[in-house]
């Protein structure tokens, strides 16, 4: 079929064009899509959506405002960050490097980084595209020393010296997967010292200008104003505020691009132009090891490998920051890839995504499963909750594998409970029993919650798969004087004070505000996630504070802060 926009396809339907099935079957899709969309439409910021099939664009729209000041509306020649898809052209510059033999991503990384601490065990560059290195994230360790991890101050150099100072690692290299912006930013100094050229410079010459990329770039000052820029925005009550947004970094994100730029990246990985023009290069982006356990390791080059429900197989990125949020998935056996790039912060970039890839890959058919599980929702509905069931449910709940929380409690006078992931979700998620020991989302019955027992764990189940096992948290404290007091941490430089209320430990430090008792010497911050656990000498007295903060896939583990004798 010829590369028509939705908008020519309506046209010629309209004037009688005698279109095939396959061809209706698309328009009808199509407009599928714009309705995924239609949110972004009108006088609030939107964005670009492309999806390609066959190497064709066979969708492409512009949606809302790029500059809500300026009532300048996203189009054809708007250049918007795209965050952590930056990744891909970081990685993909170390692939070329080691193509053209200047480097091995066997390689210990302190060869390039020598004031890197030397820890116990050894870091290479591979661990640090795979994310299973286990260095410390900079946005984290700058939200814990109480600063903005966007601010002006933020520069590669800034956040090299604040790496350089850790002491301790989230967890031995190789041992887990845990995402974290401080290995591309250390990839874009090894960039740098082994070929000579800063990282802004190489990509430019190295992966830009041979695909043709002319509207993309790494943008070294992401605060500044130039022509055609999108500007982020954040959500408020009534509409949207520009973001914060004046971080230097480069390398863990910072590339500003187009919607047909990255089109023109999106074919090189099916027509492989860089480098020496091989094949290999683009297999090597694909490459990935499993971890020191033997569990397979998702994430490749800057690409995560999923595998969908419907059969396919897909290679994707997020990018999110100041505002922006986007998502750029390619499904190769298919052909087919979706590129969404957007200026708000609540644009929902990675589910529109997958709505896309569903509708067009997934033929099983909705309907007979909407039927379903409308009789299943009619069923748990008729279920009345009983009242031990209420009290065995009610609690805490930890993993500490994924600095994971979640809370459930019951509402009494609707008989339901109500399940607070700390995700954003600020109202928590409704959910019904459905047997003594299980209970059900309210919203799709296939997320359930299974209680052992003995009552000290809880599974939660997706369509009756495990996803993850929480255990139980019992007898929180009540008597919080005790854990008052100063706090210090020598590799943050940063002091944190501690006050007592009734119910909460309250913090000087802007990022952990109020400590809420789950257990014994154990507080959840519920606006961080973070995780506050205390130790005790043999005289039971407390000694150290240590934070796990969670963030998405980002996390900062066993942060330590040194009670303060006064």
């Amino acid at each position: 079929m010829k590369n028509y926009s939705i908008f020519t396809l309506l046209i010629l339907l309209t004037l009688g064009y005698r279109c095939t099935q396959v061809e209706n079957d698309l328009v009808e899709k199509l407009l599928k899509v714009d309705a995924i969309f239609a949110d972004w439409e009108g006088q609030r910021p939107g964005g670009a959506v492309g999806i390609l099939q066959d190497g064709a664009l066979i969708y492409e729209r512009y949606f809302g405002m790029a500059n809500m000041e300026k009532k300048e509306p996203f189009s054809t020649k708007t250049i918007t960050d795209i965050g952590s898809i930056s990744k891909q052209f970081t990685a993909m510059c170390i692939a070329l490097l080691e193509e053209n033999g200047q480097l091995d991503i066997e390689e210990d990384i302190r060869k390039y980084l020598p004031k890197l601490p030397k820890y116990s065990t050894t870091i290479k560059i591979k661990h640090l595209l795979f994310h299973t290195s286990g260095i410390k994230d900079q946005e984290e360790l700058m939200l814990l020393k109480g600063l903005e991890p966007y601010g002006a101050y933020m520069t590669n150099k800034f956040a090299l010296s604040l790496i350089f100072k850790q002491k301790s690692l989230n967890f031995p290299p190789a041992t887990k997967y845990e995402y974290s912006n401080a290995n591309y930013v250390l990839l874009t100094e090894i960039i740098k010292r082994v070929s000579g050229q800063p990282l802004d410079i190489y990509a430019k010459e190295h992966i830009f200008k041979p695909l043709g990329m002319e509207h993309t770039f790494f943008n070294l000052n992401q605060g500044a104003d130039f022509p055609l820029k999108a500007i982020g925005y954040m959500p408020k009550e009534n509409g949207f505020e520009k973001a914060f947004y004046e971080t230097h970094v480069i390398g863990d994100g910072g590339v500003y691009t187009t919607l047909k730029d990255m089109v023109l990246w999106d074919a090189n990985f099916y027509q492989n132009q860089l480098g020496k023009a091989a094949k290999s290069l683009i297999e090597r982006m694909k490459y990935r090891e499993k971890l020191a356990n033997g569990t397979p390791n998702n994430m490749a080059f800057a690409q995560i490998n999923t595998m969908h429900h419907f059969g396919k197989e897909s290679w994707s990125h997020g990018g999110g920051g100041g505002g922006y949020r986007s998502f750029y998935i390619r499904l190769e056996d298919a052909k087919f890839s979706v590129i969404i790039l957007s200026n708000a912060d609540n644009s929902h970039s990675f589910d529109k995504a997958n709505q896309v890839v569903n509708l067009f890959l997934d033929n099983r058919g909705n309907q007979i499963n909407q039927e379903q599980e409308s009789i299943a929702k009619k069923a748990v509905e008729s279920i009345k909750v009983k009242e031990s069931a209420k009290q065995s449910f009610n609690g805490f709940y930890i993993n500490e594998e994924r600095l994971l929380v979640i809370e459930i409690q019951i509402d009494g006078a609707n008989n339901q409970f109500i399940i607070n992931w700390l995700d954003g979700n600020e109202e928590g998620y409704r959910a019904l029993l459905i047997a003594d020991n299980i209970i059900a989302e309210q919203e799709d019955i296939n997320y359930q919650y299974e209680l052992s027992n003995n009552q000290k764990e809880l599974v939660h189940k997706i369509g009756g798969r495990t996803d993850i096992i929480f255990r139980k948290l019992f007898a929180p404290i009540t008597d919080l004087t005790e854990y008052e007091g100063n706090y210090y941490s020598e590799e943050l430089d940063h002091k944190i004070n501690l006050t007592s209320s009734e119910q909460f430990l309250e913090s000087s430090n802007p990022y952990l505000t109020k400590l809420t008792p789950i257990a014994e010497d154990k507080f959840l911050d519920k606006s961080s996630k973070a995780i506050i656990s205390f130790e005790r000498n043999l005289a039971n007295q407390i000694t150290k504070l240590k934070a796990d903060i969670p963030r998405g896939d980002r996390s900062l583990r066993n942060m330590a802060f040194n009670k303060v004798i006064e």
